[in-house]
């Protein structure tokens, strides 16, 4: 692997961004309209000063240790191997139900546009994408390869295309304050954390990035700080062209390109459509990072059949993880495509692997003598339990999946019998 080509520190920063920018940020405008009416911005500018502790916590570790399986790695070390593998499985599986649900919204998107797609069942074409991006990178097309550029544009695309339009329709008037909508603010934050996720997943592979020790910390605080300023922008921007209309779509850019474009409708269906194949780059990015996540558990003795688990091709690909990864989501999709509590679900997963990882850099930098450092990783703590709270507080109401909970349950299961396996054979 020490012979890989290395991951200069403008495609980590693309790896992040692909993620991050993802569904959230273009399905977000309509709940955080009818939430935070023409306050939603400031939804962003709240949970980006709430994650910011723990940005700065990660980032840290991840100087500290620039290595893959980030998630794993830092509770490992500080904590301790088996709370190591708890916050590396609860990663692992939290970033494999997005990369389902990506693939999902995007399968059902083409197919109620696409007559050649109707009689296809929306759970086939949704495996089909899964695998076709398993394909995509077992045939070379890499994380860190020139497919980055390609859904960076994709992406790109729409929200220029907004920022555009803008110039010409950005109406002031829209934003009209009402008490309800200062009072309801903190309701945005589980959207926006959706939003936000995403940041972290370059510490995955953090073993293929150049100079890793340096470039890990900047790829997470650049991203971070370019993602949350397109967020604000975007939403400030479609509120002004659109106003509380935003409350009556789920797809904002079309609602936009059809107001805006009236003679020319083609245009906006062709920015909406390049939206939803965008979604394909978060899946991509998440799909190829995390794939390394379950590598590194079964590398470090954590998981049954230790030797098959951690193949990899001629390409520096573990590609049996990938083929799992792929086969989890399926199963998980196959049980329930009910996106609120699998969403929720999984934003709670990858947070209870944050709040170890917080825990972890607490105990690393208790020698630091930077105090911007040492108070982060405590305010980390509170920034995380909150979130989990907020998060619980959804599942409670959208409801538990229990395919989540099958596929989290006998991943414990198996982890659990290694270890006491491995301890009796001492």
């Amino acid at each position: 692997m020490d012979n890989t080509k290395k991951i200069g520190l403008t495609t980590a920063v693309l790896i992040c961004l692909n993620t991050i920018i993802g569904a959230g940020l273009f399905i977000n405008p309509q709940p955080l309209t009818k939430i935070a009416g023409p306050l939603g911005f400031i939804g962003y500018l709240i949970s980006a000063i709430i994650m910011t502790p723990l940005i700065i916590s990660i980032a840290e570790l991840a100087r500290l240790k620039p290595v893959s399986g980030g998630m794993y790695v830092y509770p490992k070390s500080y904590l301790g191997q088996w709370i190591g593998f708890f916050g590396g499985w609860c990663y692992f599986i939290g970033r494999t139900v997005t990369v389902a649900i990506l693939n999902y919204k995007f399968a059902t998107f083409f197919q109620a546009r696409l007559p050649i797609l109707e009689n296809i069942p929306t759970l086939a074409l949704t495996f089909f994408m899964i695998f076709f991006l398993i394909l995509l990178n077992l045939l070379g097309a890499s994380v860190g390869g020139k497919i980055q550029y390609v859904f960076t544009a994709m992406k790109s695309t729409p929200i220029l295309f907004t920022l555009f339009l803008s110039l010409g329709f950005f109406d002031p008037s829209f934003f009209q304050f009402q008490p309800e909508h200062f009072a309801n603010l903190y309701l945005t934050i589980p959207f926006v954390v959706f939003a936000f996720q995403g940041f972290e997943i370059i510490c995955s592979i953090g073993n293929m990035i150049e100079d890793s020790a340096k470039n890990l910390r900047k790829a997470i605080l650049i991203s971070f700080c370019i993602a949350v300023c397109v967020a604000v922008v975007f939403q400030f921007t479609l509120f002004g062209c659109l106003g509380s209309a935003l409350i009556e779509t789920n797809e904002p850019i079309l609602m936009l390109g059809l107001k805006a474009l009236a003679n020319y409708p083609l245009l906006g269906h062709i920015a909406n459509s390049l939206v939803f194949a965008a979604m394909l780059g978060g899946g991509f990015s998440i799909l190829t990072s995390n794939c390394w996540n379950l590598h590194v558990l079964a590398a470090n003795n954590h998981l049954p059949f230790a030797n098959i688990l951690t193949k990899i091709t001629s390409n520096n690909i573990p590609w049996v993880g990938l083929l799992i990864e792929g086969a989890v989501g399926c199963f998980i999709l196959r049980i329930t495509q009910n996106q609120a509590s699998l969403q929720s679900m999984g934003v709670f997963a990858t947070f209870i692997a944050f709040l170890l990882s917080a825990i972890a850099a607490v105990v690393a930098t208790k020698q630091n003598e930077n105090r911007l450092i040492k108070i982060s990783t405590k305010l980390a703590l509170i920034s995380c339990s909150f979130i989990l709270y907020l998060c619980l507080s959804n599942i409670i109401r959208d409801g538990v999946s229990f395919s989540f909970l099958s596929i989290f349950a006998i991943g414990l299961g198996l982890g659990a019998i290694k270890f006491f396996t491995s301890k009796s054979n001492a």
